[in-house]
């Protein structure tokens, strides 16, 4: 991978999902957008969501924030040789 920015500032759905009305409302706009997206945002939940994505990449998490806003996660990940 070559380095093109220090850091990577990267925000998708909190996982594990938690129960409650924006949960439900966030499965359902998922719904609607069609059976592939659907089945890429279950695919996404149930290989650990960013946490998953983070690691595959080989990046590192230096801030996590969560339910911010609720149901969802953001990250500030680095690759292990930019620090």
């Amino acid at each position: 991978m070559s380095l093109i920015a220090d850091k990577i500032i990267i925000g998708d759905y909190l996982v594990p999902v938690r129960t409650g009305f924006w949960s439900v409302l966030n499965e359902l706009v998922e719904y609607f957008a069609g059976e592939d997206h659907y089945r890429n945002f279950k695919s996404f939940v149930a290989d650990n969501g960013l946490t998953n994505l983070a690691g595959k990449a080989g990046l590192n998490i230096i801030k996590e924030l969560d339910n911010t806003p609720s149901t969802s996660q953001i990250f500030v990940l680095e690759h292990p040789q930019s620090n």
